[in-house]
C-alpha cells in the first residue's frame, strides 16, 4: 500500500497540499534548516553534502521515514507467529461461513499433541 507513495509524484502533491495548508492558516513557509558539520575526529575530509532547495531536504526525509515505516511494518507481518495467527483466523471463518471445518495442519504442526485433530 505504501509502496505506491514512494515516487516523487506522491512527494510533490504533499509538499504542494503542505505549502497551500500553510499559506491558507498564515504560517511562514519551510526554510531551510541550519547546516550541522560534522566534528573533525569523524570527518575524513570529503565534502558534507547540502541541499540546494528547502524542497529536498523534505524530500529526503519524507522517503527516509516512508521507507522506514514499510520495513517495520513489513517485518512486523512477515514473520511466523502472525502467519500462524492468519491461519487460524481463517479457520474460523471458514467455520462460520460455511460450518465445514477446514484441514488444520499447520496449526497441528504448531502446537503438536496439543490439538486433536479428529475433534
Amino acid at each position: 500500500m505504501w509502496n505506491s507513495d514512494r515516487c516523487d509524484s506522491r512527494f510533490a502533491v504533499l509538499w504542494d497540499t503542505v505549502v497551500g495548508e500553510a499559506d491558507s492558516l498564515s504560517v511562514e513557509k519551510p526554510v531551510m534548516p541550519r547546516v550541522r558539520r560534522l566534528p573533525r575526529r569523524l570527518d575524513d575530509g570529503s565534502l558534507q553534502h547540502e541541499d540546494q532547495q528547502v524542497e529536498d531536504v523534505y524530500r529526503r526525509l519524507y522517503f527516509s521515514s516512508l521507507d522506514a515505516a514499510i520495513t517495520c511494518l513489513s517485518s512486523r507481518f512477515q514473520n511466523s507467529a502472525f502467519e500462524l495467527a492468519r491461519n487460524i483466523e481463517s479457520v474460523f471463518i471458514e467455520v462460520i461461513n460455511t460450518g465445514n471445518v477446514p484441514t488444520t495442519q499447520n496449526i497441528s504442526a504448531h502446537y503438536g499433541d496439543d490439538i486433536d485433530d479428529s475433534r
